[in-house]
């Protein structure tokens, strides 16, 4: 039957210095309206300034650090798992840097 759903892409940083984060935050999600038969291809586009955090010195910095990531239709829902190293240099970013929600696009596949 015809219907929509809402995929949701949830991240964890797993930041190093004692630097305690939380063990999943939403980083994106795309609703899709969906007729019987149909299959979609969703891509996330997650911004680096997304995986940032206020640092000892009370900055807002991204670091180096192991992301893990899942996608589902709930936040208990983990159909796709993974995880990626952020790399490079601390960086410290303004409030106009910072980006909450990743960009999403969608094809029928």
């Amino acid at each position: 039957m015809a219907g929509a759903t809402v995929v949701q892409l949830y991240v964890r940083v797993n930041a190093k210095g004692g630097v305690t984060r939380p063990a999943q935050q939403l980083a994106g999600f795309c609703r899709l309206q969906a007729e019987p038969g149909d299959s979609h291809r969703v891509a996330f586009d997650l911004a680096a300034s997304q995986l940032g955090h206020t640092n000892a010195a009370r900055a807002f910095a991204v670091e180096p650090a192991r992301v893990d990531f899942f996608l589902g239709f709930d936040s208990d829902d983990r159909r796709v798992e993974g995880s990626f190293d952020l790399v490079g240099d601390p960086r410290e970013l303004t409030a106009a840097q910072r980006a909450f929600l990743s960009e999403t696009v969608t094809e029928h596949a």
